[in-house]
């Protein structure tokens, strides 16, 4: 049995920092924020357990999420990560807008400091 030796050669894996990888999931880590912040406002007005349905479907994203990556499909795999970061967002949106006429400055500076600490490590 013989082998044929390929066509085109494969190239030579590139060695990655630990500076990249940690910027790209920084980066990954903010569109799913600003996601998130969509959400929110999609969200302000669901009343009683409305909540719930996108919070179960966020869930059901984390086990798409891992299903997908597993199987080597990145893009579906980041696209799931979005669509949770919007779904918790939209779960969410109702309470921070209760907080936000209740005290807005206490959401306003939980938000500063959010963005702080996210771009402090980013």
């Amino acid at each position: 049995m013989s082998s044929v030796p390929p066509l085109v050669a494969s190239p030579a894996p590139v060695p990655v920092t630990t500076n990249a990888i940690f910027g790209r999931v920084m980066g990954l880590v903010a569109v799913t924020v600003g996601f998130a912040a969509i959400g929110v406002w999609i969200g302000q007005d669901l009343t009683g357990w409305q909540w719930f349905v996108p919070w179960l479907f966020a869930f059901a994203c984390i086990f798409g999420l891992n299903a997908a990556s597993n199987a080597g499909n990145y893009g579906l795999a980041v696209g799931l990560l979005f669509a949770m970061g919007l779904l918790l967002g939209v779960s969410v949106g109702s309470t921070v807008y209760y907080y936000a006429s209740i005290d807005s400055d206490a959401v306003a500076q939980a938000t500063l400091a959010t963005a702080l600490f996210t771009m402090a490590l980013g």
